[in-house]
């Protein structure tokens, strides 16, 4: 599968350097909406990356689809047994368009080979990156995770709730009615934990339909789990129902493995341990806004 004419685009996500190589005819790689803005300037263009991701095209045609058909699938190969270092990874398109990736990931080698079959769409590519950044994130306490993140006095403020539950209608609350707000990403923001323990969160280019593209991160205030009810109120909860509101944040392709649970495990009971997560069931108006912001930042436990 050996092409000519390659590029090397370097990133820097969530302090992860992820190196791209693919070929000029792989149009594809130059639609990747937001990921320009994480380019990392002043890298030789030779330089490895902590996470190397190389494209090839293929003649191979793409498997067909049905209604109903899984978009994204991480397995083990036959033969393979689970905790074993190899996965294999497949990402669809949506729609009728047919077009896929296909690549093996191994724990111990930060080399992908990703096989480009048909006419795979930006979206479907820029969720194959998704989910090798995770692969290999998560296990250097690095992880996107599914929220919507704004930043308020320096300080970051995650939504969290199923989809639809109105996590960017919150956000876009405080952007409007909370002074000195502003967003940071509006699907899947980076949570790194530190040597030192500090919970930061950074931008990404996986910002779903708000297109929030903010290469930058903020100390962890406080996460929010949502829910729809008549009135607004807001709680503080205890570690064991936090540990429930973060868990279904993280990555549900790889919480089917047992390295992968335990990696999401270890994070969580760092960010529980030192950052409050509260429960908000909220109308979509201002006021869920106000009292989210008096409980998270006039909360001396809080802050």
């Amino acid at each position: 599968m050996q092409q000519d004419n390659r590029c090397r685009a370097h990133y820097l996500i969530g302090g992860i350097h992820l190196v791209l190589d693919y070929p000029l005819s792989l149009l594809v790689c130059s639609k990747l909406g937001g990921f320009s803005c994480f380019s990392y300037k002043g890298v030789p263009v030779d330089s490895p990356g902590d996470i190397n991701i190389e494209l090839f095209s293929s003649n191979e045609a793409p498997e067909a689809s049905a209604a109903g058909d899984e978009l994204c699938r991480l397995t083990l190969p036959v033969g393979q047994t689970l905790g074993s270092e190899i996965y294999h990874l497949q990402v669809k398109n949506s729609g009728t368009a047919a077009g896929e990736l296909r690549a093996d990931l191994s724990k111990s080698n930060n080399k992908v080979f990703c096989e480009i079959r048909g006419d795979l769409s930006p979206g479907s590519l820029a969720f194959a990156l998704w989910i090798v950044y995770a692969f290999y994130g998560i296990g250097k306490m690095r992880v996107p995770i599914h929220s919507s993140a704004v930043v308020c006095n320096n300080f970051a403020l995650l939504f969290l709730g199923e989809s639809g539950i109105g996590k960017s209608t919150q956000a876009s609350l405080w952007l409007r009615h909370i002074a000195a707000t502003k967003a940071l990403n509006d699907d899947s923001p980076v949570l790194s934990i530190g040597a030192d323990g500090k919970t930061y969160v950074y931008g990404s280019p996986w910002s779903g339909k708000g297109r929030v593209y903010l290469n930058e991160s903020y100390p962890v205030a406080a996460f929010v789990r949502l829910e729809q009810g008549s009135d607004n109120h807001i709680v503080r909860v205890h570690k064991l129902e936090a540990f429930r509101a973060l868990f279904p944040s993280f990555p549900p392709q790889f919480m089917q493995f047992d390295h992968f649970e335990e990696c999401a495990c270890n994070i969580i009971s760092v960010l529980i341990g030192s950052i409050p997560v509260y429960k908000l069931r909220c109308l979509p108006c201002v006021d869920a806004a106000i009292l989210t912001h008096s409980a998270v930042f006039n909360n001396k436990e809080g802050v």
